[in-house]
């Protein structure tokens, strides 16, 4: 339910569209919006801001590929994830100009993303990767949970969410898996972030991956500051 009453019970049916903006690539994420401007990214990479009262473009910048599930925005910069591009980008949100880019976070050879929208804390820009399992993808990529620094996009730490024996070189075909593709929470007071990882792989047969597969289907408690590890609580034995 939402507070707002603007629109209610009364008005609902005369709604009408005030504006829209055509757009060459499919937008599926709801927009940043900050006093008078929205920022959106499409699902070819594409970062661009508007009005919110006419619809009028502001500015329009290509940072990496899609698809991605939204932006972040903090204090005068937008944040972005880059998808099969691996990296972050930190936008001036008044002009469109990239202020920094993270370095390739994770091997995007074999299906590396980086999917979920930044999270930002003080001097942290928190991003979980994702890649494509087997099937149908080849299965190798391994996940990771990367801080970056607020002010120039350095790693800060990087914490590998798929390890242990079971992903170990030798393996046929390669596993990997157990990817923070779908983003997570992060409590400011107590400085925690809580991450849901994905499925091991390949997802189907599991013969070379019969040792724990750790951090697969866990919930994840992790201390924004450090990178380690709080707590891990699995989903499926």
């Amino acid at each position: 339910n939402s507070n707002q009453t603007i629109i209610n019970e009364e008005n609902v049916d005369s709604l009408v569209v005030k504006w829209q903006i055509v757009n060459d690539f499919e937008i599926q994420d709801p927009p940043v919006v900050v006093n008078n401007t929205g920022y959106v990214q499409d699902y070819a990479g594409n970062v661009f801001a508007f009005n919110i009262e006419d619809g009028r473009v502001l500015w329009n910048v290509h940072v990496g590929y899609g698809p991605t599930m939204g932006l972040s925005y903090d204090n005068g910069l937008i944040f972005s994830s880059t998808a099969s591009n691996g990296i972050v980008v930190a936008i001036n949100a008044t002009d469109g100009s990239r202020k920094w880019e993270s370095q390739t976070l994770g091997d995007t050879s074999v299906g590396y993303s980086i999917d979920s929208f930044p999270i930002v804390w003080k001097d942290y820009v928190v991003a979980g990767s994702g890649g494509s399992g087997l099937p149908p993808g080849p299965g190798m990529v391994k996940g990771n949970v990367t801080a970056l620094n607020r002010t120039d996009g350095s790693v800060l730490w990087n914490l590998a969410t798929t390890t242990g024996e079971w992903v170990e070189k030798g393996k046929t075909p390669p596993n990997g898996g157990a990817t923070a593709w779908s983003g997570g929470s992060f409590d400011p007071e107590e400085g925690v972030l809580y991450v849901p990882l994905g499925s091991a792989s390949p997802n189907f047969n599991a013969s070379t991956r019969q040792t724990p597969n750790l951090y697969s289907n866990h919930m994840i408690a992790v201390n924004v500051t450090s990178g380690d590890i709080i707590w891990a609580t699995p989903f499926i034995a």
